[in-house]
């Protein structure tokens, strides 16, 4: 019952600290320019997301150590125990949304195979050629960002809608012209209307007659601005102003959750690294916009014909960004990424026909990679990444974490693996 309970009010006041805070910000814009505040917004009533995260976590380890408990009572090796324990209670992720379900069981699997592979290398089973790249971190969220990505302009059925929402949200393209972008690359009639009524709207005379273009020119995708390295500018500075608010309460929020008596003892220094990581995170994310907008440009300024393989081009190209964040941090947003872009293509596979729907898979996923995680933490615990490694004892086990929580828990980057609390 106090693993339930100490899950809960970990999981609640973390989930809730991240949306207080960013929702406090955006207020105050509002505020600033003279907007009307919503009271749902500002609401101090918690919210559904911050209870289904409590009543999740704290399901699980509640659930975890009462069946760990019987099983050893009655005599199971404790190999046995650990997994078993930990495949039942990850049914508790049935409190969750579906998409955020689907989220977590893809990003756990790329956990798990991290540590199996580990396993395997320090027993000199299995050594995956080109693990020690300088930059191999960086490749990899290079190919998986241009997965999502072109998910994002093709195929955006195959995106989780709460992610999509967040693409859109720092998007400089608006909707209307991604489907114009979308029906150009499939060679199908674009709604010359909806284009049309968009580039009014912004002062800016329709340029296009045909309704079967080569490509959606610069003019109709960013209207605003007749200069593609102006919109880049704005572009950079909008994807800075949007994500910013949601980077700090991420970056200060977990420091003051997880370790809080390091921030009892150095608030100035806690405070002050928390912003310096959510510049840098944010400076990261808007720059890689950037580069996606002024690929694009570029293309449109050679007066090339359109086509849907440029998209995922391009998102290699943005990936390089990754380069921006510090270097313990781009592990962690790579396997952040991956699972989504792994999650797209199997969807897109699924609508092709290529592969079966299962239903609930994504129950099933979760419960047996968190068996398996618990297995490798209780048993072969150098094999686990130091970020899961720090969530578990705190949250399952309810200890202090031996390294430093990452200062962006929701795209999930890490602090330096050789930091341990300050004495």
């Amino acid at each position: 019952m106090d693993g339930a309970i100490r899950g809960f009010v970990t999981a609640y006041a973390l989930r809730e600290g991240v949306g207080g805070i960013t929702r406090a910000i955006q207020g105050m814009r509002r505020r600033r320019k003279g907007e009307t505040v919503q009271r749902n917004q500002a609401s101090p009533l918690p919210t559904r997301d911050a209870l289904h995260a409590g009543f999740f976590v704290g399901g699980y380890t509640g659930t975890y150590h009462a069946i760990k408990g019987i099983l050893v009572q009655r005599g199971a090796q404790q190999e046995t125990a650990s997994f078993a324990a930990g495949t039942v209670a990850g049914t508790s992720v049935l409190f969750l949304d579906r998409d955020k379900r689907r989220t977590m069981a893809l990003y756990l699997m790329a956990r798990v195979a991290q540590s199996a592979y580990n396993s395997l290398k320090a027993k000199g089973k299995w050594h995956f050629w080109g693990n020690k790249w300088k930059h191999g971190d960086t490749l990899l969220f290079s190919v998986a960002s241009a997965q999502v990505m072109y998910a994002y302009v093709i195929r955006p059925g195959t995106l989780p809608p709460s992610y999509l929402a967040f693409i859109e949200r720092i998007s400089p393209i608006a909707r209307s012209v991604i489907g114009g972008v979308r029906d150009c690359c499939r060679s199908r009639p674009i709604n010359a209307e909806a284009l049309k009524s968009y580039c009014l709207k912004h002062g800016r005379e329709f340029p296009l007659l045909d309704s079967n273009p080569s490509a959606i020119p610069c003019a109709i995708m960013h209207p605003k601005h007749e200069s593609c390295l102006v919109h880049n500018q704005a572009v950079f500075l909008k994807a800075f102003r949007s994500t910013f608010p949601l980077y700090l309460s991420l970056s200060f929020v977990p420091v003051l959750v997880f370790n809080t008596n390091a921030f009892m003892r150095k608030p100035l220094k806690s405070v002050s690294r928390s912003l310096l990581n959510a510049v840098q995170s944010t400076t990261f994310l808007s720059t890689f916009v950037s580069i996606y907008m002024g690929a694009v440009c570029l293309h449109r300024n050679l007066d090339l014909p359109d086509h849907k393989l440029n998209y995922f081009v391009v998102g290699l190209f943005s990936g390089c960004s990754l380069l921006v964040e510090k270097k313990s941090r781009r592990s962690e947003l790579a396997l952040y990424v991956m699972p989504r872009a792994i999650d797209a293509l199997f969807l897109s596979m699924v609508d092709r026909r290529y592969l079966p729907s299962i239903p609930h898979g994504e129950v099933a996923l979760f419960s047996i990679c968190m068996g398996s995680l618990m297995y490798y933490y209780d048993h072969e615990r150098d094999t686990v990444a130091p970020f899961v490694h720090a969530l578990i004892r705190r949250v399952v086990y309810g200890q202090d974490p031996l390294l430093k929580v990452p200062s962006v828990a929701k795209l999930l980057p890490q602090e330096e693996e050789d930091e341990r609390y300050d004495e």
